[in-house]
């Protein structure tokens, strides 16, 4: 591609087509990671990463349900309910390094698993909200290189329940409200007793 010259402006060179390829890489990168899928797990509260591993290796997903059933004659049963138990999640992580950064990547496991934040759970297909760790497990092996860790993080759905609340009947009089009545001695009555009858002088 050639520059047309202008009068009293140096001529400009031709970058040719790896001149061009190097201007443009870093804004091909900035828009390929853009639209890159995210995986991760997020803070709920700032959806900031909580914890920043190399890879995501794997993310299993268990739901399950509790059916209830009572007995009928002979043997057979009949169901009347279907109870849906808090979905499971296990993500599983690598993370390499030097040992400073292994040891901080040991300490953002165990912060996470002691907190009672909610956190979510990005994958490509779909995000998994308000989850917290219930278990952590971690290894290095030298056939996998001693400098690397592998961990599973074990979540577990937090349903929040919503508080109900009756509207109070009329409430009875105490000593602590206007409509109270103080209470008032009259004095002591005594059973009243039969006149005694005496006999008439014979």
């Amino acid at each position: 591609m050639a520059f047309p010259n202008f009068p009293g402006i140096p001529a400009l060179k031709n970058p040719g087509p790896a001149g061009v390829a190097t201007l443009a890489a870093p804004l091909i990168s900035k828009f390929l990671n853009a639209i890159a899928p995210k995986w991760g797990i997020y803070d709920a509260a700032n959806a900031k990463p909580v914890i920043v591993p190399d890879n995501i290796v794997s993310v299993d997903y268990s739901n399950a349900a509790n059916i209830l059933n009572y007995p009928l004659e002979e043997g057979a049963f009949a169901s009347y309910n279907k109870i849906q138990n808090p979905r499971a999640y296990a993500v599983v992580m690598s993370k390499g390094g030097t040992q400073n950064e292994l040891t901080a990547f040991i300490t953002a496991l165990e912060t996470i698993q002691a907190s009672l934040d909610v956190y979510t759970i990005h994958t490509p297909n779909k995000s998994y909200l308000s989850v917290n760790v219930d278990r952590i497990e971690y290894r290095r092996e030298a056939t996998n290189g001693a400098g690397m860790i592998k961990a599973t993080v074990h979540f577990v759905e937090i349903r929040a329940a919503k508080a109900k609340f009756s509207t109070p009947g009329a409430a009875s009089p105490t000593a602590t409200t206007p409509q109270a009545q103080a209470t008032v001695n009259n004095g002591q009555t005594q059973a009243a007793t039969a006149p005694t009858v005496t006999g008439a002088p014979q």
